[in-house]
């Protein structure tokens, strides 16, 4: 069973980015660990989904690539997701998940984080997000459900 339901109709493209990756689930010393995943699809271009927890029902988020690319450099994000860049003597990229159930403090190296980026640039170049949309597709599959 997928995590990740098309959102619209898309090309005929597979090519993904997934990664495993630990977090530390707090910003105070000796904060546990929690395992998680980032994973991204050329047929959703914009978007990365990250899930925090294994087993049955990890936690899911998606956000925008581009928030995790200027959260790198400097804080983004004014909603739901937040990304923070090392700063303050810390190490580590600080990513603040907040939802009407909670929020959580995440922190993951940044060279990771780095690295997941640059593999999905590898597949779709920033900018060029838009070309890999089936904006025709989706456009006809919501006139045809109008016209029913």
């Amino acid at each position: 069973m997928s995590n990740f339901p098309p959102d619209l109709p898309v090309t005929n493209t597979t090519r993904t980015v997934s990664r495993s990756e630990t977090f530390i689930l707090g910003d105070w010393a000796g904060a546990p660990r929690v395992e998680g995943s980032l994973h991204y699809r050329e047929s959703d271009p914009y978007a990365i989904t990250m899930l925090i927890g294994m087993g049955d029902s990890p936690v899911e988020w998606k956000f925008a690539r581009d928030l995790l690319a200027e959260g790198l450099i400097e804080p983004a994000g004014e909603g739901d997701v937040r990304i923070v860049p090392p700063q303050d003597g810390r190490d580590e990229v600080t990513v603040l998940l907040s939802s009407p159930d909670g929020r959580v403090t995440l922190l993951c190296p940044p060279e990771r984080l780095a690295t997941f980026l640059r593999e999905t640039v590898d597949i779709v170049s920033i900018g060029d997000e838009s070309g890999y949309l089936a904006i025709d597709g989706a456009l006809g599959a919501l006139l045809d459900g109008e016209s029913r």
